[in-house]
């Protein structure tokens, strides 16, 4: 699917158990903070205007309140729980990306912010610049997997049609019927809503609902689409999706590797209008 489920911490996840985690030396750690302070400046500061549009204090007040935030930040603290319901995109932002390896601090973050506040150039990066360093900037934290060979990823893909009831169609999807649904199946022009879990050919979750999602079927990857236009709701599918129906040569942000076989089981709860 074009789309996944927290991609950046799948990406994440799929590194666990490096051997050594990215060094960042002081410039890089010095432009991460300017970037993502640049990236939140862009989404902060239209309302910080519209809030206070003539007050040349804002920036500095508004900067100085987030500090405070942080740090009061304590589990157990009510006086942070309230000041934590107001500023909590920011901070588990913050914290999201220190959790991946990013090596943003208040303190970098916050003196870079009340900058990009002030002046949206005063960073260096402009908005687009910022968002296509920290991509960089991950990619060199987690590099891209190796390409899975064609013979391991299409021995997979054989394997399973040695099972009863395992069938493959002419454009090389293989599918098992777990349980049939009833009823019409969906067409191209449809939504639908699913639960399922994806995997790769040696049994790594990349994806998984926990709870019904929406989806065209236009905008799934063409294995995905073709094994849903079979189904019927209420039934269960187990789709085994080679590369050339998948994610291809190029894989999925960080969590599926080039050239991969994926995996889907599949529950079709509903085919939603047109």
């Amino acid at each position: 699917m074009k789309a996944m489920t927290c991609v950046l911490a799948a990406a994440a996840a799929m590194v666990c158990g490096a051997a050594e985690p990215y060094a960042p030396t002081q410039a890089e750690t010095d432009s991460v903070n300017a970037a993502f302070a640049t990236t939140m400046a862009h989404y902060l500061a239209p309302d910080l205007a519209k809030r206070f549009p003539a007050d040349p204090k804002a920036v500095g007040e508004f900067v100085d309140g987030m500090a405070h935030a942080f740090d009061i930040k304590s589990l157990d603290a009510p006086y942070y729980q309230g000041v934590r319901a107001g500023f909590a995109f920011m901070i588990d932002r913050l914290d999201q990306m220190r959790d991946m390896g990013f090596p943003v601090t208040p303190e970098k973050f916050l003196a870079s912010l009340r900058e990009a506040l002030a002046d949206s150039t005063a960073t260096g990066f402009t908005n687009r610049g910022a968002d296509e360093y920290l991509h960089e900037f991950m990619n060199r934290m987690y590099p891209a997997p190796e390409r899975l060979s064609d013979e391991s990823q299409q021995a997979f893909i054989d394997a399973q049609l040695s099972r009863e009831g395992v069938q493959r169609l002419p454009s090389g999807l293989v599918f098992e019927v777990i349980t049939e649904g009833e009823g019409t199946s969906p067409t191209i022009d449809n939504r639908v809503r699913l639960l399922y879990t994806g995997r790769l050919a040696d049994g790594t979750v990349f994806d998984q609902t926990e709870r019904p999602v929406d989806f065209p079927l236009r905008g799934l990857v063409p294995g995905f689409s073709e094994g849903l236009s079979l189904m019927k709701p209420g039934g269960t599918y187990r789709l085994f999706i080679p590369p050339s129906l998948g994610y291809g040569e190029e894989g999925a942000a960080g969590t599926i590797p080039p050239n991969a076989a994926i995996d889907f089981q599949v529950q079709l709860l509903e085919i939603l209008p047109k």
